[in-house]
């Protein structure tokens, strides 16, 4: 199989010539020690070459405009701050690569939100790195499209402490920001589409390493519908699709389950999810990714730790198929890159 087969094959519940493997590479350490270019943003050149070089089945691009990746229309303000175009600012960091800290918001209340206005989502050059990363993987590797979910937009342009209390004192206003959000990502959606991208992610973090965000009834009335909106257009388009979640969603799974999703990412373990649960409560209904801890073995743990773990992912959740090898959140520069490669060639 070439490995744009391999991971489709796999998100689509079925069973690969051998477990693929993915992983977000937000680790210019990684893109570094596989092409020898220190990446200063997330670009799909350095992202594919080093895809493609290493052997990785998959790879990540953001649709263009990705709150927190994309920053080609930003404004300097001074040295250490600027705007992106969706108003929000961020301060330069070299600890969070490949997105900086967010510390001002262009929507702090009602009066904010009736004078904003979304970015153009139909920009031909919002495809630009879709294109180019499609024109360098051909079949060796999956294109994987990015689209922002409505409480990761909500969160960048109003604050996540704002959203957290507006969910109680003003729901209707959460609402709207959702709507405000899919109005940008259901177009980008329908742009990946025609642009016959082979996968579409939306990532949206929906908990705490120890619990969800939200109760499930709040959940379900306030977030769930614009997440499965999105997840319909894909499905729709004939696009597979999986979410990225990161935090112990336990309470959310079988509203997740639901939808018309194929997989989901990445079984954070440090968060209290268990992989080999997941498996056997969902079977094949749901393509797993993930589950190697990001942030202990493969930070600090021996190689036995790590071949351990990787096998046990395999043997939990891959061992009928539908299954993709990834850590359980993403690669970063604190993971010595022996120890990242020593996982993917266990797999």
């Amino acid at each position: 199989m070439t490995g744009r087969e391999r991971f489709l094959t796999a998100l689509t519940g079925g069973i690969p010539d051998r477990v693929p493997i993915f992983d977000f590479l937000d680790s210019q350490v990684f893109i570094e020690r596989i092409t020898g270019r220190w990446p200063q943003a997330y670009n799909a050149k350095d992202v594919m070459d080093a895809t493609l070089s290493y052997g990785l089945d998959g790879a990540f691009i953001g649709y263009g405009g990705f709150g927190g990746f994309d920053t080609t229309e930003e404004q300097e303000i001074d040295e250490k701050h600027y705007r992106d175009e969706w108003g929000t600012v961020y301060e330069k960091s070299a600890y969070s690569w490949p997105t900086d800290a967010p510390v001002d918001f262009p929507i702090k209340g009602r009066e904010d939100l009736k004078k904003y206005r979304l970015p153009d989502p139909e920009l031909p050059e919002r495809l630009s790195e879709i294109r180019l990363a499609q024109s360098m993987a051909g079949d060796r590797a999956a294109i994987v499209g990015g689209v922002s979910g409505p409480l990761t937009t909500a969160t960048l342009i109003c604050g996540l402490t704002n959203i957290f209390t507006w969910a109680y004192d003003d729901p209707e206003l959460v609402r709207e920001i959702f709507r405000l959000s899919n109005e940008y990502y259901l177009a980008a959606v329908k742009k990946l589409i025609g642009a016959k991208v082979d996968v579409i992610c939306i990532p949206e973090d929906l908990g705490f390493a120890s619990a969800p965000f939200f109760g499930l009834d709040q959940f379900r009335k306030l977030l769930l519908p614009f997440i499965e909106e999105l997840f319909d257009l894909a499905a729709g388009g004939g696009v597979p699709a999986f979410l990225h979640c990161d935090g112990n969603i336990n309470l959310y799974l079988d509203d997740l389950a639901a939808m018309k999703l194929n997989g989901l990412h990445p079984i954070q373990r440090t968060a209290g999810m268990s992989i080999k649960t997941v498996r056997e409560k969902y079977g094949r209904r749901l393509c797993l990714i993930g589950n190697v801890d990001s942030s202990h073995t493969l930070v600090r743990g021996g190689s036995g730790e790590i071949i351990c773990q990787t096998l046990e992912v395999i043997r939990d959740a891959g061992c009928e198929g539908s299954l993709i090898l990834a850590s359980d959140s993403d690669l970063r520069n604190e993971m010595p890159f022996e120890k990242v490669d020593l996982m993917f060639r266990t797999a």
